[in-house]
């Protein structure tokens, strides 16, 4: 069977022409954007901003002439691997589908052959053109492409026997580039992918074998047993998910087994992304990552898994990716498929050290997520017990994201503690960036423990980045629900130090000091930011939810000098819009009820909260205090362990951490 017979087994599986109808008919604005990128691409303009795309371009770049496929635009080299990924050529092949205008079809022979002429095979050109991540990616694009033009007059049989001249040297190349870095790297998943494709379309079992082999082995070694990729971005982990799924589905149409293992960890691959998505479906900007919507690749899973839980959790504003590479009749199943809610909201992903804290699964639900982990190579950023915090539909704490991969003052500081919303002490940064891509000095992390219930959610952590100076430094998050949100640092150490928090506000929203107090001006939300110690000032800053786009925001920075162990307490706040409730807190003595032995702040201390008319009262033991059987006591309410939270609702308490 040739190439072009077995296509009939691959993604969309001939229900092309309906799903050129469903882009007209259901996603109109997608279909036209498409449109006008196909226009554009006639006139040789690249823009690279397809929904998973992983450096997107915000400004055209044109050949007047002929393509200069090692074009580097500004001096960032990315934009070669992105041209050289040939992403362009499902855009003209989709836009000849929907709209049959064959000028299309002949940009998209155009290409083809001037790549072909100009980027053969070399040593040189496998630094640039011939990277083995673009050889697999592009494996992808180009036969993803052919079964679409399988039909168009202008993409000829000869022109067809060159593109599979050139796959056969993309799988020979692939099939001899296997070295540590592609094995424990994104790059090995996105290779092999398109070798597996290759094998599966030429029908090469030895490339087959070899593709499922890697591939089996970069599950194992690439995913932690709660799903997250190790490489700590949520970007690439929907990267790697795609590929892995894409395997998943084109095994089972070719029935190859992939083994339970890869498929368990496949599905908790999907559920960690899922859980991952803040309430409007985005993934967070942590580490090198952008703001992009995944609820295509967790839809995806649901189909694959035929999991109700997974199509609970994609929603219903998805691209219509998803149906190209299902096709029309697995879009029919998941309209049928009955959807249920899961029995959770809150989740920790424990071998990762990311944890998510939510009231619900809706748009509106308040969202905090915590990340004390392993920093994950190169593409991981100096972000231990950072904190982001959504509510009512809006990004209050923000990740600062990434902008770029050149080298320089941009790319240092969004690695860098200060770009996080996190604790700086001394002015050391407990993780020293060098460079795009490297570390000095590493703070280890401590993966701390976590309690969730109905009354408050809890996660704790610390690091050792400043064991250096004599410091240990913790971080206690609680979340009492209803968008209140309580942050405890704790540094245990001696001699002075100054300690700086930086809470990173989404560049939406506005931030204005009063008597010591932030308020939080948003779209949906009228906040505060309490911080109980030091003095604050608000400082312009910079941050990035796209590559390629750098934007203006605010930053509360609040300064705390002290001796010996200490802490600070922030509380924030985020409303209803113009339905703020006023938020005022202190600390309280803490004493042992049967002795009346009052503790001193660095053994203990407890904080009074009242937001409108909730009122709480929090008890935080830094030590061991009970020596015999005894209490702890604060504000009227007494009970055992390390952090305890009192309501009126709930004079009982509840223990978060023993």
């Amino acid at each position: 069977m040739r190439g072009n017979e077995r296509l009939s087994l691959f993604w969309c599986q001939n229900t092309g022409k309906e799903l050129a109808d469903l882009m007209k008919r259901e996603y109109e604005e997608e279909t036209g954007a498409l449109l006008v990128q196909a226009e554009e691409l006639l006139g040789n303009s690249f823009t690279f901003r397809e929904h998973w795309e992983m450096e997107r371009t915000h400004k055209p770049v044109i050949f007047e002439k002929e393509i200069d496929w090692k074009h580097v635009p500004d001096g960032d080299a990315e934009w070669v691997y992105a041209l050289n990924r040939h992403t362009f050529l499902l855009i003209l092949a989709k836009a000849w589908y929907i709209t049959g205008d064959l000028r299309f079809g002949e940009k998209y022979a155009e290409l083809i052959e001037s790549w072909l002429v100009k980027e053969p095979l070399t040593e040189e050109n496998k630094k640039s053109t011939w990277r083995s991540i673009e050889a697999g990616i592009r494996c992808e694009y180009w036969l993803r492409s052919l079964q679409l033009m399988a039909g168009c007059p202008v993409v000829t049989d000869t022109l067809k026997g060159k593109m599979e001249d050139s796959l056969r040297i993309h799988g020979d190349y692939l099939v001899k580039t296997n070295e540590t870095f592609h094995r424990i790297s994104n790059w090995g998943v996105l290779q092999n992918h398109g070798l597996f494709l290759l094998g599966l379309y030429f029908n090469e079992k030895g490339w087959i074998e070899e593709a499922v082999s890697r591939l089996q082995q970069e599950m194992q070694q690439q995913v932690f047993p709660d799903g997250t990729h190790w490489e700590q971005s949520p970007m690439y982990h929907g990267e790697v998910l795609h590929c892995f799924l894409d395997t998943y589905l084109h095994a089972r149409r070719f029935r190859i087994a992939m083994g339970k293992e890869f498929r368990g960890r496949l599905k908790s691959m999907v559920y960690a992304l899922a859980v991952l998505r803040r309430p409007k479906g985005e993934i967070p900007c942590q580490s090198d990552s952008d703001g992009i919507e995944a609820g295509d690749l967790v839809a995806m899973g649901s189909i694959l898994f035929r999991d109700r839980k997974l199509k609970y959790l994609a929603g219903n504003r998805f691209c219509s990716e998803v149906w190209w590479l299902l096709g029309i009749g697995c879009r029919k199943e998941y309209q049928v498929m009955a959807e249920e809610k899961p029995g959770f909201t809150s989740y920790a992903l424990t071998d990762s050290g990311n944890y998510v804290l939510r009231d619900s699964f809706t748009e509106n639900s308040g969202y905090v997520r915590f990340h004390c982990g392993t920093m994950g190579s190169g593409h991981g950023h100096a972000d231990l017990l950072h904190v982001d915090f959504a509510a009512e539909g809006e990004d209050i704490l923000i990740d600062s994201g990434r902008y770029t991969y050149v080298e320089g003052e941009e790319r240092a500081y969004l690695k860098s503690p200060k770009a996080h919303n996190t604790v700086v002490v001394d002015g050391m940064d407990f993780t020293e960036c060098r460079g795009s891509w490297n570390y000095g000095r590493m703070a280890a992390p401590i993966k701390g423990e976590h309690c969730f219930s109905q009354y408050a959610d809890y996660v704790w952590g610390a690091h050792l980045g400043y064991l250096d100076i004599g410091l240990y430094t913790e971080r206690r998050v609680i979340y009492l629900k209803n968008n209140l949100l309580c942050i405890i640092d704790s540094f245990r150490g001696k001699g002075w130090h100054d300690y700086v928090q930086y809470w990173h506000i989404q560049k939406d929203c506005s931030l204005f000091l009063n008597e010591g107090k932030g308020t939080i001006i948003g779209k949906n939300v009228d906040g505060e930011l309490l911080c109980l110690k030091g003095e604050g000032k608000i400082a312009d800053d910079i941050c990035s939810t796209e590559y390629n786009r750098l934007e203006k925001n605010q930053t509360l920075i609040q300064n705390w000098k002290a001796e010996g162990s200490t802490s600070m307490i922030t509380i924030i706040t985020a409303d209803k819009k113009d339905q703020g409730k006023p938020l005022k807190a202190k600390l309280l003595p803490v004493t042992l009820q049967s002795s009346k032995k009052e503790l001193t702040s660095s053994q203990a201390e407890a904080i009074q909260i009242c937001h409108g008319e909730e009122e709480f009262v929090l008890i935080l033991c830094y030590e061991e205090v009970i020596n015999g059987v005894d209490l702890v006591s604060a504000g009227g309410y007494s009970s055992y362990g390390k952090v305890l939270v009192f309501s009126k609702d709930n004079p009982a308490g509840q223990c978060l951490q023993y």
